[in-house]
Order: C-alpha cells, then structure tokens, then sequence
C-alpha cells in the first residue's frame, strides 16, 4: 500500500520544486496555498490554488492596453503585492493572472486572442487542476489575453467555473487567480 501524506516543513526558495505547496497567510486575502507549476530559467511559477478575490478586467468594458493597462493589473499590484511575504516580495519578477497557453495551450480558440509564448502547464491538462473556488464556490477567473482587434474590443479569454475556455466582456465581474514568478 502507497500513503501520500503533506507534511510541513520549514525550506528555502532554492528547495522548491514543481507540486510544492506553499501557505502563506493575508491580512486582506486570508490564508492561501500556493502551487509552484513551473520551474525554468525564467524563475519559480506559483499559482495560487483558487481565486483571492473578484473583479472586472477593466471598470468600462474594454480591452484597449490588455492586461498590462488593465484595472485588474493595478488592483493585483497595489492591493494583494503588499500582503505578499517577503520572501516572495524580495524576489518578485512578476504579478500576474495566467495565460491562455498557461492553461490550456494553443488550441483552435486560441486564435481568437493575442498571443502569448506560454505552453500549457503539464497540471492544467487535467481539468479539475483549471477549476477554483472563492468563499467555497467554484467561480470562473480572468486569463491575460485579450480578444484579437478583429473579434472584439471588450473581451478577455478567462477560465469557465466547470475549467473550460471560454471568453467574456471586461466589465464583468469574474475571479482572480494569481501567479507569481519569482527569481530562484
């Protein structure tokens, strides 16, 4: 008979591996565990196990700027970087929300969204892993990519709550599952 047991152990950065799982505690965003998805010469990627809060992409409904002008962008930078341990703050490279190819690769609806050089994380290709929850729901969350100009001006690729693609407007209100690449 195999056990798999999660024990807690104190480890420095330099340790972690893919599947580790890290806690972190939030003032604001209350307890979070963290799953290192990705480790290459770019950094650690963390992703945090479900959605830490809700929100619109943008408060109009637009995509203009992607992601990187985007009003999520700034709340994830001014409200949850704070409360991130100094641990992960003393080597931040990034603050994110994933990729359309971070989850699900560069599949036929793909096309419909600006590109990104992200291949799919191998724990993304099994649907439960896409799914997360927020105050013990499942919700769908916001991806990085916007709609291509020739689809729409408004839209923004995100993850349905049952972990398929699918794509909505940036004014309405969806989860917020972050990544986190830090320097190893």
């Amino acid at each position: 008979m195999l056990i798999m047991r999660k024990v807690p152990m104190d480890a420095s950065v330099n340790d972690l591996t893919v599947g580790d799982e890290i806690l972190i505690h939030t003032k604001s965003f209350g307890s979070q565990i963290l799953t290192v998805v990705r480790d290459d010469e770019r950094g650690l990627l963390l992703m945090f196990e479900d959605c830490v809060m809700e929100g619109t992409m943008n408060d109009e409904d637009t995509n203009k700027g992607g992601f990187a002008d985007s009003a999520l962008n700034r709340r994830l930078y001014y409200q949850l970087r704070p409360e991130l341990p100094e641990f992960i703050k003393n080597r931040l490279i990034e603050l994110s929300v994933p990729t359309y190819g971070m989850i699900f690769g560069h599949d036929e609806f793909y096309n419909k969204f600006e590109p990104d050089d992200d291949f799919q994380l191998p724990c993304m290709k099994v649907c439960k892993n896409r799914i997360a929850t927020l105050e013990d729901d499942t919700r769908w969350y916001w991806l990085r990519n916007a709609t291509k100009k020739d689809v729409s001006a408004t839209i923004f690729a995100h993850v349905f709550n049952a972990g398929y693609a699918n794509c909505d407007g940036a004014g309405l209100v969806g989860g917020v599952r972050p990544v986190i690449l830090i320097k190893k």
